[in-house]
């Protein structure tokens, strides 16, 4: 009796664990085989810059939406983007060293490495260049960045690209911000997270399945609205707090005390861009940190005009339903930052008809 309820329940449970077992190491296997990892913005959590990138990480980017991906993102050793080529050979230190500081429009996920600004300018110069953003970055980590991490790197120019949600994010992270005696805030801690998740993010199993759910789950949200919801995005347009401008006033003076440049550029409202809003009454994001570097004595760079030339005639800078620059966006911020500074990029040629629109 004790035999036959084995042979008819417990040996078929086994089985069947067996075969669950084999065959889900047959897809990871096969999924490794062929270089197929997902991730969207995969990040850790961090005791000073409350999340990071995971270290040594290759993954093929994607959005939900399917706007994007299939490209390769991968983050060195350092936890930094960088070019994901494998052939690619690193150029020795030279006399010339950029530091990007930023949160996920300099991070570049969306496009492939070779198309975003950064790494335009990479292949378009002789200096060693390192990208250090990270999505939902703002000031208060830019400082702790330069502090713990940048300063060592020893640039001769530090790069920080702005966007109109830093003021509010300044505000959240200065919440749970660990202070010294002085007052100085020492880490922004993240206690989310842990061994589990940075394990189950190695399995590219998991992270196709994920992929999987977070399209479904899109489709499904987003099943009786317009996919083109730039008409009806709300886009920050804050006035700059104290809390911001002293952390970049006190980031700038302390990359200038190195001998190092350091200039500062924001981010264009993609809601005026893309629907070709002229307000000179209104200022916006841009504008205000523009005048705020006026007054401070802070190399700034505008983006606003050149974005809304390349708008009028009709391209396409930013992908439709994500916020962040599209191919074309990222060109022109790199040719941009080659027309300001000639002497560490070589000359980008790049006509309007050869943008997509």
């Amino acid at each position: 009796m004790a035999f036959d309820i084995k042979r008819r329940i417990i040996f078929p449970v086994i089985l069947l664990a067996l075969s669950t077992v084999i065959a889900l190491s047959i897809a990871e296997i096969s999924l490794r085989v062929l270089k197929i990892g997902y991730g969207n913005a995969p990040q850790e959590s961090h005791p000073i810059f409350h999340h990071v990138h995971p270290a040594e990480y290759r993954f093929l980017s994607y959005n939900p939406t399917g706007e994007y991906g299939g490209h390769e993102i991968y983050y060195d050793a350092d936890r930094l983007v960088a070019n994901p080529s494998e052939t690619h050979e690193k150029k020795p230190d030279s006399a010339c060293r950029v530091a990007f500081l930023g949160d996920s429009f300099t991070e570049a996920g969306q496009v492939a490495y070779g198309d975003s600004f950064v790494g335009i300018l990479e292949h378009n110069s002789g200096c060693t260049i390192k990208n250090y953003g990270v999505s939902s970055y703002s000031p208060i980590f830019y400082l702790l960045q330069w502090r713990e991490q940048v300063i060592k790197f020893k640039p001769t120019i530090v790069i920080v690209q702005l966007y109109s949600n830093d003021i509010s994010g300044d505000q959240d992270y200065i919440k749970i911000a660990k202070k010294d005696v002085n007052g100085e805030v020492i880490a922004v801690p993240d206690h989310e997270g842990g061994w589990l998740t940075r394990q189950l993010r190695k399995s590219y199993l998991i992270r196709f399945l994920r992929k999987v759910q977070l399209q479904l789950l899109w489709v499904y949200e987003n099943r009786e609205k317009d996919k083109n919801i730039v008409a009806g995005m709300v886009e920050e347009n804050p006035d700059i707090t104290k809390l911001s401008a002293d952390l970049i006033k006190t980031l700038a003076g302390e990359v200038e005390a190195t001998g190092a440049q350091f200039v500062l550029t924001v981010v264009p409202s993609k809601f005026r861009i893309v629907n070709n809003i002229i307000d000179n009454q209104t200022p916006q994001f841009s504008d205000k940190w523009k005048v705020f570097s006026q007054k401070n004595n802070i190399s700034f760079m505008d983006l606003t005009q050149p974005f809304e030339k390349e708008a009028k005639k009709g391209v396409q800078l930013f992908f439709d339903s994500d916020i962040h620059f599209n191919e074309n966006g990222h060109r022109i911020v790199a040719s941009e930052l080659v027309k300001h500074y000639p002497n560490l990029f070589r000359p980008i040629n790049i006509r309007s008809s050869e943008l997509s629109r």
